[in-house]
């Protein structure tokens, strides 16, 4: 997949734009020295909920990420799926790129357990 580097309109916090046409966020952009953990998944929610509002297509990269537990991951969920579009965003397959196995597991419960899926039986 090539991906093309440009800045936000924020241009202390890069995106890249990936061969899908995908605005690609990297999470770790996110974290700042003077910031929580829990601060930074509230940044990059409200980053990513305004872009997709605005119907843009994005993907949140999370290489590279290290230490994101389960809060985090529920604060940028319940912020991301603060209505319709973003709980669909939420849960559609190319939304996220992951690290490794496990954050990925740790996501995908997270995420169950904030925003169960609608159609589920």
């Amino acid at each position: 997949m090539e991906e093309r580097e440009y800045s936000s309109e924020c241009p202390l916090i890069p995106f890249t734009i990936s061969s899908e046409g995908h605005i690609v966020l990297k999470a770790v952009e996110y974290l700042a020295a003077d910031q929580s953990v829990t601060g930074s998944a509230m940044t990059l929610a409200d980053a990513v909920f305004n872009r997709v509002a605005g119907g843009e297509r994005v993907a949140v990269d999370f290489g590279g990420f290290t230490g994101a537990s389960s809060s985090y991951f529920n604060l940028l969920i319940r912020k991301l799926a603060r209505d319709d579009v973003g709980a669909a965003f939420v849960w559609a397959p190319e939304s996220f790129r992951f690290g490794n196995s496990f954050q990925k597991s740790v996501f995908e419960q997270s995420r169950a357990a904030v925003l169960p899926r609608r159609d589920a039986p």
